[in-house]
Formats: C-alpha cells, sequence, structure tokens
C-alpha cells in the first residue's frame, strides 16, 4: 500500500494547489467587483448566476481545506487531531459535499425556468427560489449534517504493528484512531441510502431532466423561427450559441457523473455486500483498498475543478471577472448576456 498511499497523497496535493486559490479568486473577485450590484434594480438572471457561483466556490473552498487532514491521516493511519477537529472535520465534510450539489441542482432549475419559461418576469421569482432553496438544505444538508455530528466518534483498533505476513505471530499491536460516525450498522446503512438519494441520485435526476429539457426548448425555438422565416430548420446551419450550450451542459453532465457516481458506488457496494451476507475477501484486498483510496479523491477534485467549469469558462462571470465595475471616468457600460450556461 505504500505506492497508492504516495500516489493519492501527490493528487491531494495538487487538487489542494489548483483548487485553493483557484476557488479564492473566484470569491475575491466577485467581491472587489461589486458580485450583485443593481442599482436598485432586483437581481437579473446573470447577477443570480454570479450569486451561485460565489456561493459554490464558498463550498468547495470549506471542503478542500479538509484536505491537509485527510493527508494526515492516510501518512500516519492515525487521527492525531482530537476530538474536537475530528466532529468539525466531519461536520464541514458532509456539509460542503451535501451543500455544492445543492447549489448546483439550484442552478440548474433557474436555468430552466429562466430560458423555458416567464419565469424571469415575475415578480415571485425570489420567492420561487428561496422556499426550495431553504427545503433542499434542511432536509439534504442539514438533517444528515445533524445526524453524523451526533454520532461522530473517535474509535481505537489494533492493528499489527508489521503487515508481513511471514512475521510471527506473536508480533507486537499498535493502537490506531480513526474518526468516523459511530452508527450501528442498520443506522449506518440508512444514512448512507439516504446520502446518496439526496446527495446524488435527486440531484442528478433534476440536473438531466433540466438540461434536456432546455435543450429541447432551444431547438424548438430554432425551427419556430426557421419556418417563421420560410426555411427548413434542416436547411439552415445551427448558430454558434446552439453549439456552445451543447458542450457546455455536456461538461457539466459528465463532470460531474465521472466525480460521483464512483464515489456512491464504492460507499454502497460494501453495504450491499454485506446485507447479501456474502463472503467478501476481496474488501480486504489491497487492489480494493487502494481503488477505495483513489476514488475518495473524486469529490475533492470536483470541488477543485469547479471554479473552472462553472466561473472560468462561463463567458459572462469571466467577462465580470476580468472587467469588472467600469471607472467614473469610463462611459462605456458592461452588458451582460441574459442567461450564460
Amino acid at each position: 500500500m505504500h505506492v497508492p498511499i504516495h500516489v493519492v497523497t501527490t493528487i491531494y496535493v495538487m487538487t489542494f494547489v489548483i483548487g485553493v486559490p483557484g476557488n479564492c479568486w473566484v470569491i475575491g473577485n466577485l467581491l472587489r467587483n461589486r458580485l450583485c450590484a443593481t442599482g436598485g434594480t432586483s437581481l437579473s438572471p446573470s447577477h443570480r448566476t454570479r450569486l451561485f457561483i460565489f456561493i459554490l466556490a464558498i463550498s468547495d473552498l470549506l471542503l478542500l481545506l479538509t484536505i491537509p487532514a485527510v493527508i494526515l491521516f492516510i501518512q500516519t493511519a492515525d487521527w492525531l487531531l482530537g476530538s474536537f477537529l475530528c466532529h468539525v472535520h466531519l461536520a464541514v465534510d458532509i456539509f460542503a459535499k451535501l451543500f455544492s450539489v445543492v447549489v448546483l441542482t439550484a442552478m440548474s432549475l433557474e436555468r430552466y425556468f429562466i430560458v423555458c419559461t416567464r419565469w424571469r418576469h415575475s415578480f415571485k421569482k425570489g420567492l420561487t427560489t428561496a422556499i426550495p432553496m431553504c427545503l433542499a438544505l434542511l432536509l439534504f444538508v442539514i438533517v444528515p449534517m445533524a445526524v453524523q455530528i451526533h454520532y461522530t466518534t473517535i474509535i481505537e483498533i489494533a492493528l499489527p504493528a508489521s503487515m508481513d505476513l511471514s512475521a510471527p505471530t506473536e508480533q507486537p499491536y499498535q493502537i490506531h484512531r480513526l474518526c468516523v460516525p459511530g452508527m450501528s450498522d442498520r443506522l449506518f446503512n440508512l444514512f448512507a441510502h439516504y446520502m446518496f438519494l439526496t446527495g446524488f441520485f435527486l440531484p442528478l435526476l433534476i440536473m438531466t431532466t433540466c438540461y434536456i429539457l432546455l435543450m429541447r426548448h432551444v431547438r424548438r425555438k430554432f425551427r419556430m423561427r426557421c419556418e417563421a422565416g420560410g426555411a427548413s430548420g434542416r436547411s439552415i446551419r445551427e448558430p454558434r450559441y446552439m453549439g456552445e450550450v451543447r458542450k457546455s451542459i455536456w461538461r457539466i453532465a459528465i463532470y460531474h457523473f465521472v466525480c460521483w457516481a464512483p464515489f456512491w458506488t464504492v460507499t454502497l457496494i460494501p453495504m450491499l455486500v454485506a446485507n447479501m451476507e456474502l463472503n467478501s475477501p476481496w474488501m480486504f484486498h489491497p487492489v480494493w483498498r487502494a481503488l477505495q483510496l483513489f476514488i475518495n479523491i473524486l469529490p475533492n477534485i470536483n470541488a477543485a475543478g469547479n471554479w473552472i467549469l462553472y466561473a472560468f469558462l462561463n463567458r459572462d462571470v469571466r467577462r465580470h471577472l476580468y472587467v469588472g465595475k467600469p471607472s467614473n471616468k469610463s462611459k462605456t457600460t458592461l452588458i451582460f448576456s441574459s442567461m450564460t450556461i
């Protein structure tokens, strides 16, 4: 396991180096360039998108700040930071992971409603965003985080000081401390399935549905525009923005699935095997343990890359970060597109 541990540590360090400065850059520049300056009017779609990205960057930054503690544990196989930091670490970890998924789901819902409905003209649009967000925070973030904090504990296990199988059976043992949610097996199974449902399956279903409906709406509008001009939709080349929207949606979908699907698969497989009471010696094999180490990095890689996907590659946000608010000496104004993906 020495080689996988060193490789995983290197990946964690690279993730930290890329993710922390990147999210700090997004947060700092959005604050410096007046994140939601509206001049007394209601928030425009561009303002709301930047606000979502700002919140997402804070959540991702919190998750990335837990990496040093993870690296220390991987290198020493021992939790050395005490009971208080154990509770803080697991609370921040679960909050940041679930909250970022809630934010991404809210972004996809808002994009669908703004582009495909008359929601952008409704005076109740702030209320229609606030109520679902509060409910999602309560059910998808606060409830599992409270359960995690309540059951978090440090357990001690005795492991052989040497993993050499040829060593004498009377070899000395070493005490290792683990920072874990100390639940019963049944409660942990329910908790993990609840987390899978609210932290992955339902958000993925909502985001997929919203983006599919969004693409269908854009195509339908394009065909209607072509028919109104007396031309067939197939005889006219698709405008550039349709290709950009399609590529952006594919990037978001693939990135989210690749970062989270393996993580939840590896998390749920041991529980499914245990529930079926199957003999599973392969779960103690070094290859499986190394695979778990690598896959557990993926949520952190997701947090380290979100600022690139949602801020740097977002034309409206990137232009806002680079240009910001025009100075008083300049008479030019910065015009934002109505919605960017």
